[in-house]
């Protein structure tokens, strides 16, 4: 496990492309079951569209943890699907290396202080049944199971999870 004492978690910006670039690669390599996109379609990417999603707009955001070392260890995404106060959190993910040490929490409590200061009454999620760290973190950070469940994107026999934490 890496030594996290000195992990900061903050907001994208255009700048961080690359860091959004490899730290989303890094991802759906680790755990593509999670995600509806694929390494393959994500790395096709042109630098153009790593630069409009790291920079965000006024109804989505990106978060990204960085280590000791200035490196990318997670990264949690939110953004506001047009229903009045709702935010999603959407392509959360942590480093094996970072796992356990708080950065999930730290990603997940700057998307909700994000959410707050953008109106947002609720934060939802889908999460993969059977994903018990992830169910877990978000659990512990206020998120409540809803009797809502999906088949998922990336595979249509497993259910996804619906979770919801209200300010």
């Amino acid at each position: 496990m890496v030594d996290l004492s000195m992990a900061s978690v903050r907001q994208m910006t255009a700048a961080d492309a690359a860091a959004l670039k490899s730290v989303r690669l890094a991802s759906l390599e680790d755990s593509p079951e999670a995600y509806s996109s694929t390494f393959d379609q994500e790395q096709a990417y042109s630098d153009e569209l790593w630069t409009e999603r790291a920079a965000g707009s006024s109804s989505a955001a990106m978060f990204v943890a960085h280590d000791d070392a200035g490196g990318p260890v997670g990264m949690v995404g939110a953004y506001q699907p047009g229903q009045a106060g709702l935010v999603e959190l959407v392509s959360m993910w942590t480093a094996p290396s970072a796992r356990g040490a708080g950065v999930g929490r730290a990603l997940v409590s700057a998307l909700l202080d994000w959410s707050c200061s953008a109106g947002a009454f609720e934060v939802q999620l889908w999460v993969m049944r059977g994903n018990d760290p992830a169910v877990g973190l978000y659990k512990r950070c206020g998120f409540v199971e809803l009797a809502d469940y999906d088949a998922a994107a990336s595979d249509p026999c497993a259910n996804e999870i619906r979770m919801s934490f209200r300010f």
